[in-house]
């Protein structure tokens, strides 16, 4: 069965969160979500309910989709978390974000597990994060997030290659690295208002070199950036990434990232561009597949 890419995964990350910073009337609830996964149509759901804010199209026509190897990727990744949507993908009740979530979890399970090769567990990046009930879900299913970070790992006889768990040429960050960033991103959208966090202080932060200290400032929960802190030079490689993905989206936030309004959502999509750029180019043979550009 032909492989998906990893650019089509991020592209649907691009489409769900277009979908969140429209605010739409209706979420989906977690149940729909798994059920629609279980039976391979999480992407048809997506399409069916929320076509209409956002293009699917590309997504399901183009050359380089699967969509049948991509929804079955997306069930297995639903599997991982259902039952466990506050303590392992910080979520509580967005049927969207927990949507996200399959996401990453899909992106790590296609393109950083390793047979044989153990998968450690991580900080928790959400501190403290309560339910209705004033109880700490997180604290009491786990601290910890696995696996959405294993090891960084090196491949000699292929430097370089697309989805490995090492990192480009001169970064300390993995793509799991990245992954959990865009996930604690994708909790904090879910609580947030929008209002907050405008567009240009997101940029203002990234020129500045101090982007988590913003999202630790407007969050409404206490976050764990540690997990950046390791390698040594990881905050800088960091802060470099992210000046590129904001240089490529500054006056075109909706263009480049089907984002107009939320802050939260911005800084989500200049995640996701930010892993493109170094993970996932689309490939020149398919210049406006995949992406806003050309939407």
């Amino acid at each position: 069965m032909k492989k998906t890419p990893l650019c089509t995964y991020t592209h649907l990350g691009f489409l769900i969160n277009w979908i969140m910073d429209e605010r739409p009337d209706l979420d989906l609830t977690f149940a729909e979500i798994h059920q629609a996964a279980r039976q391979k149509q999480l992407i048809e759901l997506l399409r069916q309910r929320f076509g209409h804010v956002a293009d699917f199209g590309l997504l399901r026509h183009d050359s380089l989709t699967n969509i049948e190897h991509m929804e079955l990727a997306l069930s297995d990744a639903a599997s991982a978390l259902e039952g466990r949507e506050a303590g392992k993908a910080c979520v509580q009740r967005s049927g969207l974000c927990l949507a996200q979530a399959v996401v990453l979890e899909a992106i790590q399970q296609q393109f950083h597990r390793f047979p044989g090769q153990p998968e450690p567990a991580l900080s928790h990046p959400v501190a403290a994060l309560t339910d209705s009930a004033g109880a700490n879900p997180a604290a009491r299913l786990s601290s910890r997030l696995a696996p959405l970070s294993p090891p960084a790992t090196t491949d000699s006889s292929h430097p370089g290659t697309p989805g490995r768990a090492h990192s480009p040429a001169g970064s300390g960050l993995t793509l799991s690295n990245w992954l959990q960033l865009v996930l604690l991103v994708n909790s904090l959208a879910e609580t947030s208002d929008g209002e907050e966090l405008a567009f240009p202080e997101v940029h203002l932060a990234i020129q500045g070199g101090y982007f988590p200290q913003l999202l630790r400032a407007h969050a409404q929960r206490c976050v764990d950036f540690s997990f950046m802190e390791s390698p040594a030079g990881s905050y800088d490689d960091l802060n470099s990434a992210l000046r590129r993905a904001s240089a490529e989206m500054r006056g075109q936030e909706f263009l480049k990232g089907g984002v107009s309004r939320n802050g939260f959502s911005f800084a989500l999509a200049l995640l996701l561009v930010a892993i493109r750029q170094q993970f996932a180019p689309i490939p020149q043979e398919t210049p406006s597949a995949l992406s806003f550009a050309d939407n």
